[in-house]
């Protein structure tokens, strides 16, 4: 069965936790920006803050491509959709999915880089220096992990 726009509200609300603009979330879920504005105020008049929910959650790419990919099965099961309509959803939500795959490879990178200065580190420090630069990347890898992964 389709969705109704009010069925939408929750992935809305998760896709602007993820950090994801109003734009984005309108195009992942094939509702003008207005619409999307209009459900985030009447959040705030209910005493629902989007944004304290972005700042507490963090950013997760995974918890974002698991909405954005169910957002595209619904939406390509949709067979009340005419052809056209249809089409440009599912362009424009791929559009979205393909651009937080790129943000998750980008942050695969930036751990590939820090490892790899954990290992000069290791090589190049004596041991007092060695033992407070990893204790220091440790602890920031631990921090990247609970905010992203």
């Amino acid at each position: 069965m389709p969705e109704t726009k009010q069925d939408l509200i929750p992935q809305a609300r998760a896709m602007y936790a993820q950090l994801l603009t109003i734009q984005d979330i309108a195009d992942g879920l094939g509702v003008a920006p207005s619409t999307v504005r209009r459900w985030k105020a009447a959040d705030a008049q209910a005493g629902m803050s989007w944004d304290a929910d972005r700042a507490a959650r963090g950013y997760n790419p995974r918890a974002l491509i698991a909405i954005l990919e169910k957002r595209l099965a619904a939406v390509a099961a949709d067979e009340k959709l005419k052809p056209g309509p249809w089409a440009d959803v599912v362009q424009k939500i791929s559009n979205v999915l393909n651009r937080e795959r790129e943000r998750l490879g980008d942050l695969t990178v930036v751990l590939g880089i820090l490892s790899g200065f954990a290992a000069w580190t290791a090589a190049d420090l004596d041991d007092e220096q060695f033992r407070a630069v990893s204790r220091a990347i440790d602890a920031y890898l631990s921090h990247l992990k609970e905010r992203n992964l």
